[in-house]
């Protein structure tokens, strides 16, 4: 996984899945069923450094101005942001006023810029 993307929390229904796994992959999130986009509300956190699977990293949950992989998706500030709809582990937006229908992950700070967009992120915990 690379640095910035989103973690997902992994699906607990095989046994050999340690709780407290994340995943960058949506294949493996938690809660997803033939399609749906349901893993977009089991967002763990935000990776912070590139790592291999199978080791221990820290994901953040709060914090101000963080890099997020922007999947290629414009931004401005003030938007909402949630997790990208697709494979690329990233975030995306929901204009102001615009009622989002995925768990929020924050707000936008501005444009994006180098596959990044900066934001002030808030993600709650979910029962984990």
């Amino acid at each position: 996984m690379a640095a910035n993307q989103v973690a997902f929390w992994r699906y607990q229904g095989d046994s050999t899945v340690q709780p407290y796994t994340v995943t960058n992959d949506r294949r493996f999130a938690m809660n997803l069923g033939a399609a749906t986009n349901a893993y977009a509300n089991f967002v763990a956190g935000i990776f912070r450094v590139a790592a291999t699977a199978g080791n221990y990293v820290d994901i953040l949950t709060k914090g101000e101005n963080i890099a997020c992989a922007d999947g290629g998706n414009t931004f401005a500030a003030g938007e909402t942001i949630f997790a990208e709809l697709d494979s690329a582990a990233a975030v995306n937006r929901t204009a102001v006023g615009t009622m989002p229908s995925y768990l929020t992950l924050g707000r936008a700070r501005g444009a994006a810029s180098g596959g990044n967009v900066n934001c002030d992120i808030d993600i709650p915990l979910m029962g984990k």
